[in-house]
């Protein structure tokens, strides 16, 4: 009897096993695939990572702290935007790194500026803050920007020395050109532009452009002047006909003259009166040449008188 009930039990037992599993459908088994954890792969390219955090002054050094106005600088915030995912970075080696709970990296650039006082509104670094300080250029500078950019304080355009040597230690625009007075000229990149002669007769000279720009241009000396050491000086010889010529002697119709320092001398005719004695300067030096007058039936008489040949 107790037999016949643990049979009927077992019976029992088996079919509410039976009833219990789900009609035509196996038992789920676990893929392995479903018990591992799938790894985000960092970048192995340095150029797309994220760059350093914290903030960065590009004009920092450790006399001035990055508080320096003669220096056009720009300010980098780098800071970590939290929120949904991970993202990487780099470690203070540029090694990448995990940072955890960030959403993505902010890149904040300040550039030093001119303020419409003329003064440079100076951004620096205070800890991770980004601050700015206004800065006032001194008398001989002004406020100019690098590449449209970066604001800084920059030498004023001005005179630098003249001939006399005479050295400017305050501002002194120049404006316009002087072709007699050799100057020097400051411009905003510290560089001394010099007057300077191109040949005997064509000067360059240099002038400022307002504060900013400095300007040049190929100037001729007047007739009578020559360029030397940077300058139109007025020629030692001058020939009074030469521009009405056709050649070095100048004109031999008309009668000229050369002056050569104190002393004239004029032009004249041969003891023939055929040829003309035409005086010319070669450079500053007094030259004589001995000219056959032209003659022509119609126009030229092949004469000499006065020191010009006849017409």
């Amino acid at each position: 009897m107790r037999k016949m009930f643990v049979v009927l039990g077992l019976i029992v037992m088996a079919m509410f096993v039976v009833s219990c599993a789900p009609t035509g459908e196996a038992f789920y088994k676990p893929q392995k695939s479903d018990l591992t954890l799938k790894k985000v792969v960092p970048s192995t390219t340095q150029k797309e990572l994220p760059p350093l955090l914290g903030c960065r002054d590009s004009d920092f050094d450790s006399e001035t702290k990055g508080i320096n106005p003669a220096v056009p600088g720009v300010v980098t915030n780098t800071h970590m935007v939290y929120g949904q995912e991970v993202v990487y970075g780099t470690d203070a080696n540029g090694n990448p790194q995990l940072i955890p709970g960030g959403d993505k990296v902010v890149v904040d650039k300040s550039y030093d500026f001119c303020s419409p006082a003329g003064n440079v509104q100076e951004k620096y670094c205070d800890g991770s803050t980004v601050k700015n300080k206004d800065i006032p250029c001194s008398d001989v500078e002004s406020c100019q920007y690098k590449d449209q950019d970066e604001g800084y304080c920059a030498p004023r355009c001005r005179l630098y020395f003249d001939n006399k040597g005479t050295y400017e230690t305050v501002f002194k625009p120049k404006t316009k050109e002087n072709i007699f007075v050799k100057e020097g000229i400051m411009g905003s990149d510290y560089g001394v532009n010099v007057d300077t002669c191109v040949n005997n007769k064509d000067l360059k000279e240099y002038w400022c452009d307002g504060d900013h720009y400095v300007k040049s241009k190929i100037i001729s000396c007047d007739p009578g002047y020559k360029c030397a050491d940077g300058v139109c000086q007025l020629r030692r010889c001058h020939d009074s006909d030469f521009n009405t010529g056709t050649g070095k002697e100048g004109n031999i119709f008309t009668k000229g003259n050369v002056k050569e320092g104190p002393t004239t001398t004029y032009d004249s005719c041969s003891s023939d009166k055929k040829s003309v004695i035409e005086t010319w300067c070669d450079d500053d030096t007094l030259k004589y040449s001995t000219i056959v007058c032209p003659k022509t039936s119609d126009k030229f008489k092949g004469e000499c008188f006065e020191g010009g040949c006849l017409k």
